[in-house]
């Protein structure tokens, strides 16, 4: 029997999914997610009316906003987790179960903490001057990042890393 916060202490909760291959196998793998990640928000800014030097700026500070604040807030947040849950324990057979659910509410909580910090952040690089489409394109920016980072995370696990 393991306690029930061991299995949600391994997710990146509020970090940039950006930096999960970081953690998980490092180097080349890392680098190559970091700049797509990038590039592919950078583009949803192009398309969204952005030059293409405010695109890649403002993609960088907006991953770099949110990556700093996933790594402040990840060490509360998993304090609060382990405090509520310290007493409880689950069983071998659920243990998988548990985590694979843990890990997604983990992956949406960061998909929202980011969408809400990187709009913030933009309202202060960028002004007021229309929020309507800064969300539309954050919101658009972090479903296709995400998704490219889920898809790379998946195949990783799958391939290399599955027992």
């Amino acid at each position: 029997m393991n306690h029930l916060w061991q299995l949600f202490l391994p997710p990146i909760l509020l970090a940039d999914m950006s930096l999960v291959p970081i953690l998980i196998v490092g180097g080349a793998v890392a680098i190559f997610s970091s700049l797509g990640v990038l590039t592919i928000e950078a583009i949803v800014f192009y398309r969204g009316g952005w030059t293409w030097g405010k695109a890649f700026l403002d993609s960088f500070l907006l991953n770099l906003a949110s990556t700093v604040a996933g790594y402040v807030l990840y060490p509360i947040v998993g304090g609060v987790i382990i405090v509520l849950t310290e007493n409880i324990k689950v069983a071998a057979q659920i243990e998988q179960i548990l985590g694979y659910l843990l890990w997604g509410i983990a992956f949406i909580l960061a998909f929202v903490g980011t969408v809400a910090i990187e709009y913030y952040v933009l309202i202060l690089l960028r002004g007021k001057e229309d929020r309507a489409r800064f969300k539309r394109s954050v919101v658009i920016a972090n479903l296709w990042s995400y998704g490219a980072t889920l898809i790379l995370g998946l195949t990783i696990y799958l391939f290399f890393m599955r027992g």
